[in-house]
């Protein structure tokens, strides 16, 4: 295995020459074509994670002029093949001929050696500015022998960059303390690297950890004074502070003074406070189940003829429970931010923005029939290349309510056991409610987190 360091034009499919819109064209498309949501390859998370990786590098001027620097020095100082040495000529001295079968035999007593000149014997004499001095010729036995192979050691730049696109993909995934301990980690090997500082704060901003996010935005500011994007999060994190009204002068209670106290509080109780939350739903929402299985109700009879079997009951029942499964999908379920999934109003940042956000779309078709919603978010997905892990739960979830409902709805007057009417259309109650449950469990999850 090579420890050469990874060629990030060849990565992404490009030229040293490339402009930086070929480059961001480059990397949109193999991001849409290896991402885990969308490419089943159990290798794709890996290549994403590549991918990543060289956008990181090749997609910001002053990290592309660094990696190219030390692209020209690997391959200047790369070993270069010793030139061949040319072939002796064969010799014609009887002396170099080879013994032949009808030649005569060789000699006995071949007499005196030849006397050695001492100035062959010593080598070719050479001008050294003092004097004549014979060069030192390596013989057979004295060959050069290859140096010793150096130790195998990793570019620091490429040890940052590879845990700054773990750190990324981490992000990405949520997985908030994974990442803050990998840029933690590249922090020990460049602690003036001002990209690492910004990813730091903007994982302790989702952390809720405003403070510390602030002094992480001001060393990547420090360490590099054109970081825009740093320094806007640096002043809107001082305005929201200079926003907050002063403590009066007549507290009664004492105040703790310890910087970020309350933010840190808050961060610690917010995962119990979740539990203690999905409790209470979890008994509402078996509680709701069991009083449909008592008092089902009775079906509207006269009121809209394809729906006569179905009652106010499991209306406010379907209602009610969808809501706290969308709620709970939202805290447990692995669900990206529902305005990112379906509030705006386009997925895809190379395609024009649509006039409607996705969720209005689909909540409309739910209302008339759910199916045709499921239908339509399936196409839109398969035209845009984009399928969401995270709807399709949504729908999942939906489905599986809808089953259950099926099977616990028995109105007094129902003509029959099987509630066709209830698997046809309680998706139409459902699915908005958990997309509202969901929407409302972001409020509560990302309460303070974001930036």
């Amino acid at each position: 295995m090579s420890d050469r360091p990874p060629n990030y034009y060849e990565i992404l499919g490009l030229t040293p020459a490339a402009t930086p819109d070929e480059i961001k064209k480059r990397y949109r498309e193999l991001a849409r074509r290896f991402h885990p949501d969308v490419n089943p390859n159990p290798n794709a998370a890996q290549q994403f994670k590549t991918i990543n990786e060289a956008h990181h590098v090749l997609g910001d001027a002053d990290r592309r002029s660094t990696y190219d620097a030390e692209r020209v020095l690997r391959q200047n100082a790369a070993p270069r093949p010793a030139p061949a040495k040319p072939a002796a000529p064969p010799s014609s001295s009887p002396q170099a001929a080879p013994f032949s079968r009808g030649g005569p035999p060789p000699s006995s007593n071949p007499g005196p050696p030849p006397r050695s000149n001492p100035t062959q014997a010593a080598g070719r004499m050479e001008f050294d500015g003092f004097g004549r001095v014979p060069q030192n010729r390596p013989n057979a036995n004295n060959a050069a022998r290859p140096a010793p192979p150096r130790p195998k050691t990793v570019s620091p730049f490429g040890q940052v960059e590879r845990l700054m696109a773990e750190a990324q993909l981490a992000f990405i995934n949520r997985r908030y303390r994974e990442a803050q301990r990998l840029c933690v980690q590249a922090l020990s090997i460049d602690r003036r690297n001002a990209v690492v500082h910004e990813m730091l704060g903007d994982i302790l901003m989702k952390q809720g950890e405003r403070e510390r996010a602030s002094v992480a935005y001001s060393y990547a500011v420090q360490f590099n004074p054109r970081n825009v994007s740093a320094q806007t999060k640096l002043e809107r994190l001082d305005s929201e502070h200079r926003k907050r009204p002063a403590p009066g002068p007549t507290v009664t209670r004492r105040l703790d003074t310890t910087p970020g106290w309350h933010t840190v509080v808050k961060s610690e109780n917010r995962e119990a406070g979740m539990a203690v939350m999905s409790a209470l739903l979890t008994v509402l929402f078996v509680g709701m189940l069991a009083l449909l299985w008592e008092f089902p109700g009775y079906g509207l009879i006269t009121a809209v003829p394809w729906l006569t079997d179905l009652s106010f009951a499991l209306y406010f029942s379907l209602v009610c429970n969808g809501f706290i499964a969308g709620v709970l999908l939202a805290f447990y379920g692995g669900m990206r931010s529902l305005r990112e999934e379906l509030l705006t109003p386009s997925l895809d940042p190379d395609t024009a923005r649509t006039p409607i956000a996705l969720g209005a779309l689909l909540t409309l078709f739910a209302l008339v029939w759910f199916y045709a919603s499921l239908m339509v978010y399936v196409g839109v997905s398969i035209a845009r290349n984009r399928l969401s892990l995270s709807t399709l739960r949504a729908y999942g979830v939906t489905l599986l309510l809808t089953a259950l409902f099926a099977a616990v709805y028995r109105p007094g007057n129902a003509l029959s056991t099987f509630n066709g009417q209830v698997v046809a259309f309680a998706g139409n109650f459902l699915f908005p409610s958990v997309l509202l449950g969901w929407g409302v469990g972001d409020a509560i999850r990302l309460r303070g987190l974001r930036a």
